[in-house]
């Protein structure tokens, strides 16, 4: 019997040790590579990563799209192509994906030093018999030979970039079964003394930050890593960084992300190292809270966030107002509002094409007003800090935990635009603490002082309605055509701009969900709904599209990113943060 069990436990140890070996390894292309890389890409099967690539439909759907054809004409994008083109001119040899793959059996990496230089290290494991059968071998003739003292070749050749302009030694080797490609020789001798073991802490994987993602990372399809604190300096992200949100990034040191292709779902995971250590971290959402607060939506609701807002007043006031903003159209009020578009013509629009209905002012009006230096009215500014701090201490005094905030974007007719159905729900730990009294004087004296009423002595009143079961609160007002609507009910406080919206969830407030035991708690949860994009998207991009003036960046371009992603039905995004990390997870669901 002692012998079995002993036999057990060598078995168990066994596979452990395995298991956690091969986790160790499964960055260990990243120790060929030289420290301070910017980005370093690895792939689990190059080979087979590049096929499914161009055979899928996101290729041509990209490759077809406004948002590609855009990219094409931007600056970056011409001087990358003019210095791959100086490449394969110079270089006697074609560089692309292809040929790449070519000299790969399935693992593969590729680390970037320098983006206006383009130095770059491509790295893959490679048998004699592959090596020989590559345009790298094939060409080697037209390259000068470098023998090193340990009786390692490599391959070297001295080129003119960026229209002769500068200098560049572009250099390939074969080492220990390792095919090495550099754009920068001094790179490619940086690997090699690494591949053979004589450089100590020198390599990507000695990196404390790239460790410490690592060893939080199992690398699936693909795998990037990115140094966050040096691409913030780098000129090129600064100057040419699409997404316009580098303030943001600052807080974080260094990113992860893996790439997992699974079934129905496309599977993105990310992993940061924050800038500076977090604290007083709210309590996390439980998978059934969240789906508790979810059923409460109808499925017609495009976009949706459920996020933690314990100890964060000012984050549910911020909540609050953006609910209550860009009211929708009461079509129950009956009296005509005084600047509502439904009663105008389209000329009191636009005007004539002959006539003015205005004159300029004279410079010297309005330098008497009381503005900062930003030409912010100071008294303004302080009313709205006054209104956002009571409304924070007033719900803060109920303690939310949980809110959720959901958006419909829903088409006006013409002459006018769009405007947005919205709601937040926040779910209460002390409910009875809420002075409803005190939220509705608020927000009335609040609303009070932003409209205008030819009656001075007018004033908003909030009453009671009751209907279908439910009762509500609402506050209406005729002289703007629309009113702001409220629920209290158990631990839920319901707050929106649109009745409709209002009622739609509190008639699903008890709908019977199945409950989620596996998946983690997390801090939010962002949702987009692409199956509701005709209503929530295009129809709006195509009255925008009626505005000459406007350009095609959104009708186009943007719109040309969600046909790119047509096999999408639902876009789920999770974020988790501790006091050092930040992880995400956004999983694409298909059709």
């Amino acid at each position: 019997m002692k012998l079995k069990l002993f036999a057990l436990i060598f078995i168990v140890g066994a596979i452990v040790f395995a298991y956690s070996q091969s986790l160790e390894n499964q960055f260990a292309a990243a120790e060929d590579f030289p420290r301070d890389a910017l980005v370093y890409v690895q792939f689990a099967d190059l080979p087979k990563f590049i096929k499914l690539w161009n055979e899928s439909n996101l290729k041509q759907n990209y490759l077809q799209s406004e948002n590609f054809k855009q990219f094409e004409r931007r600056h970056l994008a011409l001087k990358l192509v003019a210095r791959f083109a100086e490449l394969n001119e110079n270089l006697r040899l074609p560089i692309n994906v292809d040929v790449l793959a070519s000299v790969s059996e399935t693992r593969a990496a590729l680390a970037v030093y320098d983006i206006g230089k383009m130095e770059a290290v491509f790295i893959a494991p490679v048998n004699d018999t592959i090596f020989s059968a590559s345009v790298f071998f094939q060409n080697q003739h037209n390259y000068e030979e470098i023998m090193l003292e340990d009786g390692t070749k490599y391959y070297r050749r001295e080129i003119k970039t960026d229209g002769g302009r500068e200098k560049q030694k572009f250099a390939f080797s074969n080492v220990r079964g390792r095919f090495v490609l550099a754009s920068n020789e001094k790179l490619l001798l940086q690997t090699i003394s690494n591949i053979n073991g004589k450089s100590a802490k020198n390599s990507l994987a000695d990196e404390p930050d790239f460790a410490k993602l690592a060893a939080k990372t199992f690398p699936y399809t693909a795998t990037v890593w990115v140094n966050q604190t040096k691409l913030n300096d780098d000129y090129y992200f600064k100057h040419y960084w699409l997404m316009n949100n580098r303030d943001e990034l600052k807080k974080f040191r260094a990113g992860m992300f893996d790439f997992e292709m699974r079934g129905e779902q496309w599977i993105e995971r990310r992993e940061f190292i924050l800038t500076e250590t977090a604290k007083n971290l709210p309590a996390k959402i439980e998978a059934n809270q969240a789906e508790n607060l979810r059923a409460m939506l109808s499925e017609n609701v495009p976009f949706y966030k459920i996020q933690t807002v314990s100890d964060r007043a000012n984050n549910a006031a911020a909540l609050l107002e953006n609910a209550l903003s860009d009211g929708v159209p009461d079509e129950n009020t009956n009296a005509r509002p005084a600047y509502d578009w439904r009663y105008f013509n389209e000329s009191d629009f636009y005007g004539s094409q002959t006539e003015t209905n205005y004159s300029y002012l004279d410079d010297n009006f309005g330098k008497d007003i009381d503005e900062d230096e930003t030409g912010t009215n100071a008294e303004t500014v302080k009313a709205e800090q006054t209104f956002k701090d009571g409304i924070a201490k007033i719900i803060a005094s109920a303690n939310p935990q949980i809110a959720v905030s959901a958006t419909i974007p829903q088409l006006l007719p013409a002459p006018m635009f769009a405007e947005f159905r919205k709601a937040v729900i926040f779910q209460l730990r002390s409910p009875g603490n809420l002075n409803r009294a005190d939220l509705e004087n608020a927000l009335a004296g609040e609303l009070q002082k932003q409209v205008t009423i030819g009656d001075a002595e007018t004033k908003l009143t909030w009453k009671t309605v009751s209907e279908n079961g439910q009762t509500r609160r609402e506050l209406n007002l005729p002289m703007l055509g629309r009113g702001i609507f409220y629920a209290a009910q158990n631990d839920k406080l319901i707050l929106s701009n649109s009745r409709d919206l209002l009622i739609e969830i509190l008639l699903n407030k008890d709908k019977t969900i199945e409950k989620k035991e596996s998946e983690m708690p997390f801090d939010d949860l962002t949702v987009i709904r692409l199956n509701q994009r005709t209503d929530a998207f295009d129809n709006v991009m195509e009255r925008i599209a009626a505005v000459k003036s406007t350009g095609d960046f959104f009708t186009g371009n943007i719109g040309s990113l969600l046909d790119v992603a047509a096999q999408v039905s639902r876009i789920e995004i999770r974020r988790n943060q501790t006091s050092e990390f930040l992880s995400e997870e956004i999983n694409f669901v298909l059709k």
